[in-house]
């Protein structure tokens, strides 16, 4: 339940940074009708998650006596600065990056739902209801970038970097709650590298699901995620 609880912090922050490129972009590039629907639906799609996982973070750390503004500081500061410096291209790339992670964390979990099952009744369901709907709408932080003209091969660029960072803020977050517990944070670090992410736990799944990025003409909707809806009770 702490990786669940390691993986909620950073998503807040990582869905408003999300929300505020492609507003941005909706207000400095004209975009077709179907684009404005689909951004508009994703936006609505995001602020329920983000107002969910922040009441979720909020209780989670007052119930523990974790320090939230101190858990979400390096993200956060990280985040911030990419806002504050990017280019609008660079601020969509990121944004393509994190809903690509995000889709495939979200049928990591899926696909291996014993997982969920480690966790409290509602922790489990607002996470299968999280992971169905970041796969739901996996194509469209893809398809606004494409339509601006973008390159993929930045995108690429960015990927090894960007996900390897999110992956050390993960497991300095598990980290810092175990630690806050009173538990070793180097075993929960080993069972993170080895358990989670070694080819026996979630890794080669979720590195196949990233890998697919970079394919010749990818596109997240030729992706069949049906197999993997198909593990749920």
């Amino acid at each position: 339940q702490t990786l669940l609880n390691a993986l909620s912090i950073p998503l807040p922050m990582g869905e408003r940074f999300i929300i505020r490129a492609m507003c941005d972009c909706m207000e400095q590039r004209p975009q077709s009708s179907t684009m404005k629907e689909d951004i508009r639906l994703f936006v609505a799609q995001e602020s329920v998650h983000l107002r969910q996982h922040n009441e979720y973070n909020r209780q989670l750390c007052a119930q523990r006596g974790y320090g939230l503004a101190k858990l979400e500081f390096p993200i956060r500061f990280n985040l911030d600065e990419v806002e504050r410096t990017g280019s609008l291209q660079h601020r969509l790339a990121i944004t393509v990056c994190i809903e690509h992670l995000t889709a495939a964390v979200a049928e990591a979990i899926l696909a291996h739902p014993a997982w969920l099952d480690q966790g409290s009744e509602p922790l489990r369901q607002l996470w299968q209801w999280h992971a169905l709907e970041e796969i739901d709408h996996r194509s469209v932080a893809f398809d606004l970038y494409v339509a601006q003209g973008y390159d993929m091969a930045y995108v690429h660029q960015l990927m090894p970097e960007f996900g390897h960072k999110q992956l050390r803020f993960l497991e300095a977050l598990l980290c810092a709650m175990v630690r806050m517990d009173g538990a070793d944070p180097e075993t929960a670090r080993l069972w993170l590298r080895e358990e989670v992410c070694g080819p026996q736990g979630l890794g080669t799944f979720f590195r196949e699901r990233v890998a697919e990025l970079y394919l010749p003409g990818f596109d997240p909707r030729t992706h069949d995620a049906l197999k993997t809806l198909e593990t749920l009770n």
